[in-house]
């Protein structure tokens, strides 16, 4: 991944951690299905492995691509 793609999936899980599960999942969820997806992807990338306990409500709105998380989880 390209320097600048790595700042923009910090950027997201930070803003994810900023604004907490709820808010962040309910903004989220006002947008197209491919751009939930490529979101919650980008924070795959950067989390790095299953982030699902911690913000399920926003872990569910997108696809995983499962070789972005350490462990296939």
């Amino acid at each position: 991944m390209a320097p600048g793609a790595e700042s923009h999936s910090a950027v997201l899980r930070l803003l994810l951690e900023h604004l907490g599960d709820r808010r962040f999942s309910a903004a989220l969820r006002e947008e197209r299905r491919d751009l939930r997806s490529r979101v919650i992807q980008a924070i795959d990338f950067d989390f790095g492995r299953s982030w699902q306990k911690s913000f399920p409500l926003t872990y569910v709105l997108g696809s995983h691509d499962i070789r972005l998380l350490r462990g296939g989880q």
